[in-house]
């Protein structure tokens, strides 16, 4: 040391944490723990609590859906160790792989949305939702802020208390066309909405804009394959998660959301005020392409006065596992994977209208309502459901029931499904309505194109998409090749191996009840903490 300092040994940690920490702030008891337990002993302890979970077809929707994880991205990406200890790559030098593959994510929600910036991901989509109202107050400082009542209900609650801390004043809106607009920062609704309808929003978007607000829509990323897209009503934010693109449900998480922006409002003026941080596309001292975080407004890294957010800032491996989902469809898989949704949501519509149930809306993606049920109906449904093992939405209005489909559902489940409402199944059941009710024909159906970078069309075979793979993680650091000093938490291994991931959330304690009380244990290990 050529400071002049004194040096001064201990004989153990311990008499150096005696030294170090102060007699005031040491905790005076010890911590009420449970047995700890070894490595195996754990993982056999999880895998018990799993499988006592049940788990059900569920068909809640609620921006949650059972999804299809591509076999050569579990192996090759969620349990490669090569992509889940790095952290975050604040050291561009040795992240050009992972900053590629969130560059991937960025381009992939632009050309979804029809957006034209988006950031490298958020924590989910409720928070997205809280962040963008936040953006809205400090791009125009109007205190009011709109907020349609059929957004999803997670959402709703994450912005209403935001709202309450940052004083601004929320008001839940029925009906747009009553609702006096003066003063207001901004407006959000869901496309498709909560109850699955799809609805026109450029008139409103045009009432937002000429009162000085912005718009927001909170979108369904899989629906953009075939409805058309935010970016086309003009919306000034576009906020959602990317679950459904090979993210496992996880009992709601975590699963990475996105935020993207319009360049529309005072030329761009909305890019700064992103919250997390985007990656951007840069060069190197000998002029070649390098990929660096070009913007950050997180408090932790910038200036505090200057800081437009203090959301932790991304989910980096789930963001890079959706870009890779992205990559190996393309364009032409997502469109098949989203019809094939579609198709399905549209038998069920037909089988429940040959039962005489009768459906909320018209125009639909992948959920339906069915109102005007009698209260004694809906027990009995409720009733057959639990006894098939599948799990439906009821709603807080008693008259109705709402059905959400996936891209996991076969015709065995339609069947199974249609049968908790008495429909009787044969084989000359004709689907004649499908086309006049599908969004294809529709006023909503997308004409424009989607994910036409080269990375989502120029992957054609499973071995050139190991290969890419392989090239991107060659060109990190992880925990694999060296010591780094920030490590990505290593319990996605083991939580990926367990039935936890098949567990939907807002599901019943009898139903998730096992993992339900080991949450409920674990938040009491971390009060102790």
């Amino acid at each position: 040391m050529s400071s002049g300092m004194p040096l001064k040994y201990t004989r153990s940690l311990d008499e150096l944490t005696d030294k170090a920490i102060p007699e005031s702030i040491r905790l005076k008891k010890n911590l009420q723990l449970p047995k700890e337990l070894g490595e195996e002993e754990a993982l056999k302890r999880i895998k018990e609590i799993a499988s006592k979970n049940k788990i059900w077809k569920s068909y809640i929707g609620m921006g949650f859906n059972d999804c299809i994880i591509p076999s050569v991205i579990r192996r090759n990406v969620f349990e490669n160790l090569n992509w889940l200890t790095p952290y975050t790559p604040y050291q561009p030098e040795i992240s050009q792989g992972r900053l590629e593959s969130l560059m991937n994510y960025q381009t992939m929600v632009c050309q979804m949305t029809s957006m034209d910036v988006s950031n490298a991901s958020l924590l989910d989509e409720a928070t997205a939702c809280a962040e963008a109202m936040q953006l809205c107050f400090s791009a125009t400082k109007n205190k009011i802020f709109f907020v349609d009542a059929y957004l999803h209900p997670q959402n709703i609650a994450v912005c209403s208390t935001r709202a309450q801390t940052m004083g601004i004043q929320l008001k839940l809106v029925r009906n747009w066309e009553k609702e006096n607009l003066d003063g207001i920062s901004g407006a959000i609704v869901q496309y498709p909405n909560t109850e699955g309808a799809l609805v026109d929003y450029s008139a409103l978007a045009d009432r937002v804009h000429s009162h000085g607000g912005l718009f927001v829509m909170a979108t369904d990323l899989l629906a953009c394959a075939l409805i058309r897209p935010p970016g086309e009503y003009k919306a000034d934010v576009c906020v959602g998660n990317t679950q459904r693109f090979g993210l496992p449900l996880g009992y709601g998480g975590p699963h990475s959301a996105f935020f993207a922006v319009s360049n529309r409002f005072k030329n761009g003026a909305l890019i700064r005020l992103i919250p997390g941080r985007i990656v951007g596309l840069s060069k190197d001292r000998n002029g070649s392409p390098a990929y660096r975080l070009a913007l950050q407004t997180r408090e932790q890294h910038i200036r505090r006065g200057k800081a437009t957010s203090n959301i932790c800032t991304s989910q980096a491996l789930l963001a890079n596992l959706s870009a890779m989902y992205a990559i190996h469809h393309g364009p032409g898989g997502l469109k098949r994977v989203a019809k094939k949704v579609h198709d399905a949501t549209l038998v069920v519509a037909e089988g429940l209208k040959k039962c005489g149930f009768q459906l909320k809306h018209d125009n639909f993606f992948d959920t339906l309502t069915i109102e005007n049920i009698d209260s004694n109906q809906v027990e009995k449904i409720r009733r057959r459901a639990e006894q098939s093992h599948i799990n439906l939405r009821y709603y807080t209005n008693p008259n109705q029931i709402g059905i959400s489909l996936n891209e996991t559902v076969e015709k065995e489940d339609l069947v199974n499904l249609l049968e908790i409402f008495d429909f009787k199944y044969d084989q000359h059941f004709k689907l004649n309505t499908i086309e006049a009710n599908s969004v294809y024909h529709s006023n909503f159906a997308r004409q424009s194109a989607f994910l036409t970078s080269d990375i989502f069309n120029s992957i054609h075979s499973e071995q050139m998409f190991v290969r890419y793979i392989e090239q991107l993680q060659s060109r990190d650091v992880s925990l694999v090749d060296s010591a780094i000093p920030l490590v990505e938490n290593m319990q996605t291994i083991y939580l990926y191996i367990l039935s936890i991931f098949g567990v939907f959330p807002f599901l019943t304690a009898s139903i998730s009840g096992f993992l339900h009380n080991e949450v409920e244990q674990f938040n009491t290990i971390d009060g102790e903490f």
